[in-house]
């Protein structure tokens, strides 16, 4: 059994008494964009609340950190004005398997599958569609951040074999997984997420920050 926080123990930083909440919602792919969001919330007099927990995607109708996700839904009604950002790592969960970009083996998470295997490849992908759905029909705003690409690979790993010594970043390589690859794994995702529709909908692509065409690659 894996111990979650509460709730109750989310970050809560209030910039402006009454003014709109930016909430983050999901799992560690959420949390690593944490800082980021909390500064625009602030630059905007937004206030800014962090919902997210490693390895939780905080989805309805699921058996994993399902006491989290089935209080989230009375947490985000005690917010002010809330328009939820929502990031995880879909395709992990979906799939079922970690990702083999065609370069290297994929990630040894094997204990993690023990945990999430509990259900089907669409009853996942079932999830993700109801959950964010329910948020719109509560009238709350809601941003999509799309699954960022990843990399078959332990970035920080390859990186201390190639080069343990660098002294700055020109010293580093480019790392980089096949675009293809990439679109073939994120499929699934992408169509429950294309399955939330609403006026107050609207979609962020990482992969149009760190792929390109031209070369067929994502970089990491």
């Amino acid at each position: 059994k894996t111990d979650f926080l509460e709730l109750s123990e989310s970050c809560e930083f209030i910039y402006s008494i009454g003014a709109p909440t930016l909430v983050l919602v999901g799992d560690s792919h959420a949390g690593a964009i944490g800082e980021p969001v909390r500064a625009l919330a602030a630059r905007n007099q937004l206030n800014f609340v962090q919902v997210t927990q490693a390895a939780c995607p905080h989805l309805q109708a699921q058996m994993y950190c399902s006491e989290r996700s089935e209080a989230l839904g009375s947490y985000l009604s005690q917010l002010e004005k809330p328009t939820i950002i929502y990031s995880a790592r879909l395709p992990l969960y979906i799939e079922q398997q970690a990702f083999d970009g065609l370069d290297g083996q994929p990630l040894p998470e094997k204990k993690f599958f023990r945990q999430m295997i509990i259900s089907s490849p669409k009853q996942w992908a079932d999830a993700v569609a109801a959950t964010l759905t329910s948020w719109v029909d509560k009238g709350y705003g809601l941003v999509i951040l799309y699954p960022v690409p990843e990399q078959g690979f332990d970035v920080f790993q390859k990186l201390k074999r190639s080069v343990p010594f660098a002294a700055n970043a020109e010293d580093l390589p480019t790392l980089s997984t096949d675009y293809n690859a990439f679109k073939k794994r994120v499929a699934t995702s992408y169509n429950a997420l294309d399955r939330v529709k609403g006026a107050r909908v609207d979609r962020v692509y990482p992969e149009k920050i760190f792929c390109k065409k031209a070369s067929g690659i994502c970089f990491a």
